[in-house]
């Protein structure tokens, strides 16, 4: 385990350990530049060395992967130190900031014949997977739009780093979420699938030097398209998809974890069943925690919080030639050549509003 923050400690760690007590893996050692963090871990989860350089790490014989829970700036660095070595490599998202850095990625990878793959955990949770199926099954005929939305606050909620408020903003932070989800249900397998992505936003604040707010417009290779909105400074937090086809329409609330099927003319009793399913999704999560808070706050996110098991089991499994990652290659390029795109179109837009352009 590279990294051992909040999210290493409270999510990552705990199912590394249940994975070893399964006989899956063996969880070898940790390391983080900051002493006291790699030393409590170490000890919190008994783990049996505990490193402060990751090229002291990269140097083990004994260490097959690595998975990379640091700051979003160092993914890039961390992850071509650790495939250049020969370890397989999980990293959370973003994969990396740019574009350029994920094909310098992609050519180590290569080179090195390593398993990569990124932590997309949204792909986990129930109600993507059941629309997933949904649309392998063609239920939906043919697809023709996706719109999406993730609105959130400020993530000062869970974190009060100031990595978060790089120059990406909310792109970086929230948006591999909203675009791989996006792309992995519109079946997207590789950047040649996009033909090509128009942003506007930026720093809507004006005087917060990062971006904020974005809205994007996708256009896929088979002419069909996606809209997507992201936000920290929304008056309203959500996380919504809304999939068209020829066949009908698909409402996906990750909020509150259901996924609904609409045709033909919308009746009241179909708006009744959106809520219906929102309250049936959230006894659900009651009786999963036994919490009333679970009653209270988003099922949906409580649930991608709780995916990290599958999703690194199927990493190792990957490993041991039992299938593909979670995430293949391919597809974190797709989703990084659309963060990419929308980061300087949204920038380049900043600057001609202030006339710097």
């Amino acid at each position: 385990m590279v990294g051992c923050g909040k999210i290493a400690e409270t999510s990552h760690l705990p199912v590394l350990k249940k994975l070893e007590r399964r006989g899956i893996l063996e969880l070898v050692a940790v390391v983080d530049v900051d002493e006291k963090a790699a030393k409590r871990a170490a000890k919190r989860f008994q783990v049996p060395s505990y490193y402060t350089n990751p090229e002291e790490v990269a140097k083990k014989y004994n260490i097959d992967a690595v998975h990379i829970c640091t700051p979003s700036t160092t993914h890039a660095e961390l992850s071509l130190l650790f495939a250049r070595a020969g370890k397989h490599v999980l990293v959370e998202k973003p994969m990396c900031h740019t574009y350029d850095e994920a094909l310098a990625i992609k050519d180590t990878v290569k080179e090195s014949g390593v398993v990569f793959s990124v932590v997309q955990n949204f792909r986990f949770i129930d109600c993507v997977k059941r629309a997933k199926r949904t649309i392998v099954d063609g239920r939906l005929g043919r697809l023709l739009s996706i719109e999406g939305a993730l609105h959130r606050f400020f993530p000062i909620r869970w974190s009060r780093s100031l990595w978060v408020y790089q120059q990406g903003g909310v792109i970086h932070d929230i948006g591999p979420h909203l675009i791989d989800t996006v792309l992995w249900l519109k079946g997207v397998k590789r950047p040649d699938d996009i033909r090509g992505v128009r942003a506007t936003g930026g720093d809507m604040l004006g005087h917060a030097g990062f971006v904020n707010h974005v809205n994007a417009f996708v256009e896929f290779t088979d002419n069909s398209v996606a809209f997507l909105s992201l936000s920290w400074i929304s008056g309203a937090e959500e996380f919504t998809l809304k999939i068209c086809g020829t066949g009908g329409t698909l409402l996906i609330d990750l909020t509150y974890n259901n996924c609904v099927e609409e045709r033909g003319s919308p009746l009241v009793f179909d708006l009744y069943r959106r809520y219906y399913e929102g309250i049936k999704a959230s006894l659900r999560e009651f009786l999963r925690f036994h919490s009333l808070s679970a009653l209270l706050t988003w099922p949906g996110i409580a649930q991608a919080l709780t995916v990290y098991l599958e999703l690194i089991t199927q990493f190792v499994r990957a490993i041991n030639g039992e299938g593909r990652p979670p995430v293949t290659l391919q597809e974190a390029l797709a989703t990084m050549l659309v963060i990419d795109r929308m980061l300087k179109q949204t920038i380049t837009f900043r600057g001609h509003r202030e006339g710097r352009l």
